[in-house]
């Protein structure tokens, strides 16, 4: 009926839904079966979404028709579920049922229009700022309907509210004159539906001039014109309620009747005189009451005179004032109440009216016939005054006098117009949009929430899941950013909540398939908040171990050896993952192709199907159902009916949802098959190198916000949690793994930029990550979060993998090398728990990037702190290893060398040497200079030239070495002093021929004199260590003397006396310390011994001159503090040439 002939019964098929199937399906006294038909009807309506449009269309934009879609709307939000909130999970039935599916497929049907448009196809995804297109004129013409009855509905309310002080609200929406005239008044309560007729009628009735005025202009709306009295006075009261005031009545009455009047044709002797007269006391004719096609011909000029030709009683009669009309007009509401009144016992009868009204037409009576015809028309119908009847709800009565005003509606209202547009083709437009408002102002989420959290049937789950999704999905195509967030959000938080439970419920895979459709289409318009909601899924999923390996397992350097250092970062999801039982991993074999379990369709639900189910239901146990099930305790089971309809749909959008809950009944099977949902979900799409890149900056920014704000252990700010609340079930294992989680995968995000937009992407979070690392580094140094031991590391390992992989970003090299520098400034408790993993990542750094002249500064100051640790030998190798990296390499070392770096590179392999790393350490030192020297590195001529300048630094970290080092290290330094200054012909060996006497001169005097001189006392080194390194220094400084004596006395003869004298200066004060004595001594007289017996020494001249030799100045400064050393040396040069001694004497002779 509504399909085939919608066109010509637009006012009936709007009381057929009113007053029968919302009358009935709402109607307390219906019966459950009738309430039950009347649903089922209207679903069918609902699922048709071209006859929703036309409904919205024709009733809801049209002014005198009821808001139809809103109506429907309203009434299928508020019976979707019971109506006591805490009693939905027993009281929820089918008509509830019935009722949540009509709204769902209204939605449904909007929600695949719009992502079977462009701005929705995965392909064609862009950020909802192009939004829908322009509308059409149709269009247009709908919005411009709607808004009218929109300002008119408000004017009605507003006016009913405060009659009085309306008028300034009635002008700003444009329905009365500024400034305000009667006629605007009148014509605004003459045609604004909905105005309170009561409250019409009162204001009508009042006796201000103002009132008045609007009063006569109301009537002269009217055309009087050719109707009779009866038919006039039917119209007028149709309009307004009489007030119950006499006075009121009376003003009416008498408006009226000078209205009529002034309407009726001047009678043909008072239209022939000439003098002016007052129009309502000419007399005038006044129609006869008739049939309405005698009425007709009477406008229409077909009626005589008072007679026709043929002799007839006349249809009119004359009468002499509007006061006639006036009092005639009360006898007939007179009428009207004794006729029709159940209360009057007594009727009055014609005899009865006709002498009531004996003498009112200036003490003239009017015809009895023409009274008689007002008496039957009051008498065959009454007029029903406005109000006097129930006009809505249950008690409303349905007669002939309503079916009349319903033919009277329909042929004042705009005909049924049908949509042409083809809507699986047309993308929905402004009316869509209209239409989803009027949803949305229903609010359907209370609903929805209900449903899925108290109801305990799986396809009821689903439905409203799907209606979470489907709201979503129109809002984001109608540009409601705010209303996506929101659905989204708690999308999130419901399967946040139902993974928390530590079991992959059915519930929970509800939320979660829904989740993931949330962050397939609508991750390009995410902000902070949603990403925080998808993050928070995300670590419940870590929790459950369903997350892909690649998010779930953490990049770590390797040692030396290859091997990954040991982690004291080993978090484990906090549920192990259930085990499979055989028998069930054969079931799954064959359910791997059964997506989601569906129930067969509705139109496939026979009565005697329905039946058998029930009485099966019925007689099974709740304790049978639970063992035959297996599946993870949960509240939600599956009913026969569908989740959604059309199970066999191939959408897109639908097809991935389906793919959750899973057909499986073993926990074990249960969660590998969502382990693989979640391995080729959006979740991981999004995360992922493509999905990254496809993110605007907005969006982008969104998350990087999100992970700052999760990444950071609660305990290290003032919003932390409380200590109760983090103790309490999974709360201490979530505090410690989710900033461990979200600090990887920010660094992920942040080291993973696309190839065509890489760089413009990182810039509009870098100054996120870096000032969040810069942070967290800073609360580190200052001493805080020693306790959070697992998260240090993974900060520590991050950040060395942001500069490894970022340092080629010029842009980015001073915030990085900044983040370097905080780590050389860790507390030296932490620092040496994870010296090896720092170690080990600047030697990648090193190998994979060419650092600046601040970044070679900032990684020897590295370097220099890890070797203050050389317990940590593993931290020590990977340092020697960063230093041969530069030492092994001629363009790394010439790169170096250029810098300016060699002091640091000295410094460092210094200190070094005092480790466990001291061979390499010291053998790097030894050969750098010799290979410099001798061209034996392919390096620029220029780096080659500066050995000499290098050769000094070396030798004095060498000394240093083996005055201060470990025993170990102390005895290797020696060693490689002597073959650097003493070896001739090996790889050690220096060009001597090269160096000035002043380059020796500055090796003795930096270098060698230092070496010789006493470590100050309360040093770590023992006195009889420190003795025998002195004389270890004395021995090597003799010899050195003696080795390159000649060839300083060639270069600067005048220079070597002075240098040798000093020597000895030297050599006798450290000799005269008892602690030293012996071995110094022995030193010094094998020297004097070698010189002493050389010629060409006895010939050199001292430096103080006056004729004395250098032999004789050298005993001059050895005799006073050793004045028996002079004869042990002439006598070890001619024993027979020295008579002994007073001492030897003395032996002798005892």
């Amino acid at each position: 009926l509504f399909l085939h002939f919608k066109r010509h019964l637009k006012v009936q098929l709007e009381i057929f839904f009113t007053s029968v199937h919302l009358k009935i399906a709402g109607c307390g006294s219906a019966s459950y079966e009738q309430r039950e038909l009347a649903l089922e009807s209207l679903v069918e309506f609902c699922r048709e979404p071209s006859l929703m449009l036309e409904l919205y269309e024709n009733y809801d934009c049209d002014v005198r028709c009821t808001n139809l879609f809103e109506t429907l709307a309203k009434f299928l939000v508020t019976r979707g579920v019971p109506p006591e909130e805490g009693q939905a999970r027993g009281n929820f039935t089918s008509l509830h049922k019935l009722a949540f599916s009509g709204l769902m497929s209204i939605l449904h049907s909007l929600s695949l229009r719009c992502a079977s448009h462009k701005h929705f196809r995965r392909d064609q995804l862009e950020t909802l700022e192009q939004g829908p297109s322009t509308p059409s004129s149709g269009e247009t013409e709908l919005r411009r309907k709607k808004e009218q009855k929109r300002r008119l509905t408000i004017a009605a309310r507003t006016f009913n509210s405060e009659p009085s002080k309306s008028t300034g609200a009635l002008q700003s929406l444009g329905l009365l004159s500024n400034p305000l005239t009667p006629e605007s008044m009148a014509e605004f309560l003459r045609h604004t539906p909905g105005l309170d007729m009561n409250i019409v009628g009162e204001f009508l009735g009042k006796r201000h001039d103002f009132n008045g005025q609007v009063r006569k202009a109301f009537l002269d709306t009217f055309p009087f014109a050719g109707l009779g009295l009866v038919e006039a006075l039917r119209i007028v009261l149709a309009t307004f309620r009489l007030p119950g005031e006499a006075q009121c009545i009376d003003r009416l009455m008498e408006s009226f009747a000078e209205a009529y009047f002034r309407s009726q044709p001047v009678a043909d002797g008072a239209a022939a005189e000439d003098k002016p007269q007052n129009p309502l006391a000419v007399t005038r004719w006044v129609p006869r009451e008739r049939s309405a096609e005698e009425a007709a011909d009477r406008v229409s000029g077909q009626g005589g005179g008072p007679e026709d030709g043929a002799g007839e009683e006349p249809t009119r009669v004359p009468m002499a004032s509007s006061d006639t009309i006036f009092i005639l007009a009360f006898s007939i509401i007179m009428l009207n109440t004794d006729l029709h009144n159940p209360g009057v016992k007594k009727k009055m009868c014609l005899e009865d009216f006709v002498r009531n009204n004996r003498g009112i037409d200036g003490g003239k009576d009017l015809p009895q016939y023409f009274l008689g015809d007002i008496f039957e028309a009051i008498r065959d119908d009454e007029i029903r005054l406005h109000g006097a009847s129930n006009q809505a709800g249950d008690d409303q009565v349905i007669d002939d006098f309503f079916w009349e005003g319903i033919l009277l509606r329909s042929e004042s209202i705009d005909a049924f117009s049908t949509t042409e547009r083809l809507l699986s083709e047309a993308p929905p437009g402004t009316t869509e949009r209209d239409m989803f408002q009027v949803i949305l102002d229903c609010q359907p989420m209370p609903m929805l929430t209900l449903c899925y959290e108290s109801i305990p049937d799986a396809a009821v789950a689903m439905q409203a899941m799907m209606g979470f999704q489907d709201l979503a999905r129109i809002s984001a195509y109608f540009d409601n950013s705010e209303t996506v967030s929101g659905l989204v959000r708690t999308i999130f938080q419901y399967c946040s909540r139902a993974a928390a439970g530590g079991t992959v419920t059915v519930r929970c895979q509800i939320a979660l398939g829904s989740s993931e459709q949330c962050v397939t289409h609508f991750a390009p318009i995410f902000r902070e908040a949603e990403w925080r909601g998808v993050l928070e899924v995300l670590l419940q999923l870590w929790a459950l171990d369903l997350l892909p390996p690649h998010l779930s397992e953490f990049d770590d350097f390797s040692g030396t050896d290859g091997k990954p250092l040991e982690s004291l970062c080993n978090i484990r999801p906090l549920y192990p993952p259930p085990e499979a039982s055989r028998t069930a991993d054969a079931q799954s074999e064959e359910q791997r192709g059964y997506s989601a379990p569906q129930a067969p369709a509705a139109d496939g639900d026979g009565f005697l199907e329905s039946l058998a189910r029930w009485f099966e239901d019925e007689t099974k146990d709740e304790d049978e159902e639970e063992a035959e099930s297996g599946r993870p305790q949960d509240d939600l089971l599956f009913s026969s009916a569908p989740p959604f309809p059309a199970p066999g749909d191939k959408n897109g959008v639908e097809a991935a949802a389906q793919s959750l809950p899973v057909d499986a009944s073993d926990p074990g099977v249960i969660h590998q098959l969502v382990k693989q949902y979640v391995a080729r979900s959006g979740f991981v799409e999004v995360l992922g190198h493509s999905g990254i890149a496809k993110l605007p900056p907005e969006s982008l920014q969104g998350l990087a916000k999100a992970l700052v704000q999760l990444s950071r252990p609660s305990r290290w700010f003032a919003q932390a949690s409380s200590p109760e609340e983090q103790a309490q079930g999974s709360g201490e294992w979530h505090y410690v793994a989710d900033p461990v989680f979200c600090l990887e995968l920010l660094t992920n995000i942040t080291c993973m930029p696309s190839p065509s937009t890489g760089s413009t992407s990182l810039s509009h979070i870098w100054p996120l990550v870096s000032t969040h690392f810069e942070r967290l580094l800073q609360y580190v140094i200052a001493g805080n979060g020693v306790a959070e031991a697992q998260f240090i590391e993974r900060l520590i390992v991050n950040t060395l993998r942001l500069c490894i992989r970022l340092i080629g970003n010029s842009e980015l090299v001073p915030t990085l090398l900044m983040l370097t520098q905080y780590l050389s400034k860790l507390p030296g408790k932490i620092f040496s728990a994870y010296s090896e993993r720092i170690a080990c990542g600047i030697l990648v750094l090193v190998q994979e990037a060419t650092l600046p002249h601040s970044g070679l500064c900032n990684i020897f100051s590295l370097l220099h702190r890890i070797s203050e640790f050389p317990a940590g030998v593993g931290a020590c190798s990977a340092g020697i290893e960063c230093l041969n990296f530069w030492l092994s390499d001629d363009q790394e070392l010439s790169r170096l060398l250029s810098l300016q770096q060699l002091p640091e590179l000295l410094k460092t392999l210094k200190a070094f040497a005092q480790g466990s790393s001291a061979p390499a350490a010291l053998g790097h030192l030894s050969s750098l200079v010799p290979q410099l020297a001798r061209g034996a590195r392919c390096l620029a001529p220029e780096a080659n030239l500066q050995w000499r300048s290098l050769w000094v630094p070396t030798l004095q970290a060498l000394a240093d070495i083996a005055k201060d080092g470990s025993q170990r290290s102390s005895a290797q330094a020696f060693v490689y002093l002597q073959r650097l200054l003493l070896e001739c012909g090996t790889d050690l060996a220096l060009p001597w021929e090269e160096l000035e006497f002043d380059a020796w001169k500055e090796c003795l005097e930096q270098v060698l004199f230092p070496l010789l001189q006493a470590p100050s006392k309360g040093g770590n080194i023992a006195e009889d260590v420190a003795a025998l390194r002195q004389a270890n220094a004395a021995q090597l400084v003799c010899r050195v003397l003696l080795t390159h004596m000649s060839q300083w006395l060639r270069s600067s003869p005048d220079g070597f006396p002075v240098l040798f004298l000093r020597l000895l200066h030297i050599l006798v004060s450290e000799a005269t310390v008892e602690t030293s004595r012996e071995p110094l001594v022995e030193s010094l007289k094998n020297l004097l011994l070698v010189i002493s017996a050389d010629p060409a020494f006895g010939e050199l001249s001292s430096p103080r001159g006056e004729g004395e030799t250098l032999l004789e100045a050298a005993w001059g400064v050895v005799s006073p503090s050793l004045p028996d050393l002079r004869r042990e040396v002439a006598v070890i040069l001619d024993p027979s040439a020295v008579e002994p001694s007073p001492t030897e004497e003395v032996k002798i002779q005892g």
